[in-house]
C-alpha cells in the first residue's frame, strides 16, 4: 500500500535542499519505490512531501541514505516523518 510521508524539517533553506538533493543524486537516485517528490513550504522554511510504493521502502531510505545526507548539510527535523496510509492516488 502506497503511503504519504511528510517529512517535519526544521527552517529548511532552497540552498540545504539543492546541497542535499546533490548529494542524494550522486547515488543510487531515485531509489526504488519513490513515486512523487513535492518541495512546498516559504523561502526560508520548505517542507517536503512524498508518496511511496510502501513504508518499508521508505524506512530502509531513510535510514540508509537521507538521515545520513540531511546531517551533512546540517538539515534539521523536529521529530519523526509522519507515514499516512494512501487509500487512492490518481495520476494524470
Amino acid at each position: 500500500m502506497s503511503v504519504l510521508v511528510r517529512y517535519q524539517e526544521v527552517g529548511m533553506t532552497r540552498q540545504q535542499y539543492d546541497e542535499a538533493g546533490g548529494l542524494l543524486e550522486q547515488g543510487d537516485f531515485p531509489p526504488a519505490g519513490l513515486e512523487l517528490h513535492v518541495l512546498h513550504g516559504d523561502d526560508d522554511s520548505l517542507r517536503v512531501s512524498e508518496i511511496w510504493a510502501t513504508a518499508d521502502q521508505q524506512r530502509a531510505f531513510n535510514d540508509d541514505v537521507l538521515m545520513p545526507v540531511l546531517n551533512q548539510v546540517g538539515i534539521q527535523l523536529s521529530g519523526q516523518a509522519e507515514i499516512i496510509p494512501v487509500h487512492e492516488l490518481f495520476q494524470f
